[in-house]
């Protein structure tokens, strides 16, 4: 899906910067991430968010990095947002996974937060995965779990064994 950026509060370098976390390249130049940032990407249709990667230039050693929350919308592009995941990713490694159960989402709002200890970590891409549309069910069977006693009941009609009141 493409994206449109929506700035909100940053400054033009900010922006430019920021645009750079999604350009798809690994290599290109680092974001350094010294104070929070915050912006809203507007997606052109509901699709369902359930990984968020984000990309270090890693340093290899263990060290303050980043915390990094993303929040998904339905609603607006300036309301209605749900934290999706939160997570802090470490100098150490060049790319960290979170996961979470997916949600549909129209607008993201990415926070990068700088540990308090770190005067610049360089975070190279931000990457938000998932699918087109809204989330689909993992609901194996036809029926509505809801109508269990209605199933049930036809079970004990056709069978013969004694199922008690409890059961």
């Amino acid at each position: 899906l493409g994206y449109e950026l929506i700035g909100g509060a940053l400054t033009a370098q900010q922006i430019s910067q920021v645009k750079s976390l999604a350009d798809g390249n690994l290599k290109s130049a680092p974001y350094p991430v010294s104070e929070s940032v915050e912006y809203v990407i507007a997606l052109p249709e509901v699709a369902s968010a359930d990984r968020l990667d984000v990309h270090l230039k890693a340093s290899g050693k263990r060290g303050p990095g980043v915390q990094v929350e993303l929040l998904g919308s339905i609603a607006s592009a300036d309301s209605g947002f749900q934290l999706l995941r939160q997570g802090v990713v470490n100098t150490e490694r060049a790319k960290t996974s979170l996961k979470f159960r997916a949600s549909a989402v129209r607008w993201l709002m990415v926070r990068i937060t700088p540990n308090k200890k770190a005067s610049k970590v360089p975070v190279t891409e931000i990457r938000v995965l998932g699918s087109k549309g809204p989330p689909t069910s993992e609901y194996a069977f036809q029926d509505n779990p809801a109508d269990t006693q209605r199933v049930l009941k036809e079970l004990r009609d056709v069978l013969t064994i004694d199922v008690s009141d409890a059961e």
